[in-house]
């Protein structure tokens, strides 16, 4: 197996790749970011030290018993980093811009708002692409998105709102696909800053708000509410009674009247359709919350970063999580848990939701573990809520024909041999 800069792949890029995200030894290795690190030891949390035994041999030694541990390693974004490529760049800000991996394409421009360029990699150990490269184009808004695949300037474009998905299929030459991913959007709240330190205050903010309408509307029932922080992948973990807080605005008002509450703004941070509909979705909360006497301030920021700046007044923001494998330890503990970006940003914490994580992290008992999740479930949604659960994301896509390809379950965009196919000579092996 071959790297993309044409070092061979061994076990000392695998020990490097844990050494250097801080997971293994005493952290003094760490040469990622803080926030990478604090994210990679919550996902490896019971991992130890990862051991060279000889060229293309390691083994993982965990601290506690760990029945997820091979659905950790095989989780999106786990990638083994060349050890000589990272050292030999300036810095991590320079690698990340062109990092060195083992996949089908390598990175050849990168120019932030604007593309990214890669290359077919010819030495991908599962087969060559059927083109030698994929352009991203960054382009917000979607009338130009459309108008580009209608002049024949893109194959594919991503983001199409639901309400243009039978507009857009409906010209000749053009295919739309899509539908619901393993992933959710939430409104993160800020419990460690006023005003919502008051659980009561953010219960009131679940029970006014209408999900299900969000979804026939601004959906065009294309998507689902789902049972709370859930996914159907997690198989026998899934709690198939549970339910989100109760659209109730008159139990809304009453909580707010018990807390006190009195008018206090609250800041709501919003990025400019990052997600699909998130402008759209934020005005119709903000119109939700008012009618039971919530005062929510819309701020737009224009980056992630800025999304989690804790140097100015907090109170909520739209979020998202994925199902980075069938357990909710691959959702729920990589933001909400100990070392998770919510602890990181200083956002929300509980000691009991802490020492209920202990058994779904080391247990092995499914009974126990699954009782310990729904426990879990309860403080953090509905007495000390963290968040709010608003739905199940949805990604829709137009193309304009000439080739095969399917979305995945995700946000990620598979351009492999197997589900990138030409139907014309013509097209194959080109950009």
């Amino acid at each position: 197996m071959k790297f993309h800069e044409g070092g061979d792949f061994t076990a000392e890029d695998v020990a490097f790749t844990f050494d250097a995200q801080g997971i293994t030894g005493d952290g003094s290795g760490a040469l990622f970011p803080e926030k990478v690190i604090a994210a990679a030891r919550n996902i490896f949390s019971t991992l130890d030290r990862v051991e060279v035994v000889d060229a293309h041999t390691v083994r993982l030694v965990a601290r506690t018993p760990d029945i997820v541990l091979e659905q950790r390693l095989a989780r999106q974004a786990m990638e083994i980093h060349s050890k000589q490529a990272f050292l030999k760049a300036a810095d991590y800000a320079a690698y990340s811009r062109a990092p060195v991996g083992t996949g089908p394409f390598r990175v050849r421009e990168f120019d932030a708002d604007r593309h990214l360029i890669l290359d077919a990699h010819a030495d991908y150990w599962g087969g060559l692409p059927n083109t030698d490269r994929v352009t991203f184009r960054v382009v917000p808004e979607t009338s130009s998105r459309v108008n580009g695949l209608l002049n024949d300037e893109f194959d594919l474009i991503t983001n199409l709102p639901p309400d243009q998905v039978d507009i857009v299929g409906q010209n000749a030459g053009l295919e739309t696909l899509g539908d619901v991913i393993d992933g959710q959007l939430f409104l993160q709240l800020v419990k460690n800053d006023k005003p919502l330190a008051d659980p009561r205050i953010r219960q009131a903010i679940s029970h006014a708000i209408d999900r299900q309408l969000i979804v026939d509307t601004l959906w065009a029932g294309r998507t689902i509410v789902p049972q709370g922080r859930q996914f159907k992948s997690y198989g026998d973990m899934f709690i198939e009674d549970w339910q989100n807080p109760a659209y109730d605005p008159e139990k809304a008002r009453a909580l707010l009247a018990e807390a006190g509450y009195a008018g206090e703004p609250i800041p709501f941070r919003v990025q400019n359709d990052y997600y699909p509909m998130q402008v759209a979705t934020a005005q119709v909360l903000v119109d939700m919350l008012s009618q039971v006497g919530l005062n929510v301030e819309i701020q737009m920021v224009e980056s992630g970063a800025k999304m989690q700046d804790k140097a100015t007044p907090r109170g909520m923001r739209e979020w998202s999580n994925a199902a980075q494998f069938g357990d909710p330890i691959g959702s729920l503990l990589v933001q909400q848990g100990k070392g998770g970006l919510v602890r990181v940003n200083d956002e929300w914490s509980n000691d009991q939701f802490d020492a209920k994580s202990e058994i779904l992290v080391s247990g092995t008992d499914p009974a126990a573990r699954k009782a310990a999740f729904r426990r879990m479930l309860g403080i953090v949604e509905v007495e000390d809520p963290s968040y709010v659960m608003l739905h199940q994301l949805a990604s829709f896509y137009a193309t304009r024909g000439g080739f095969e390809w399917q979305p995945g379950t995700g946000r990620a965009l598979d351009f492999r041999a197997d589900n990138l196919i030409f139907k014309s000579l013509d097209r194959w092996r080109t950009e």
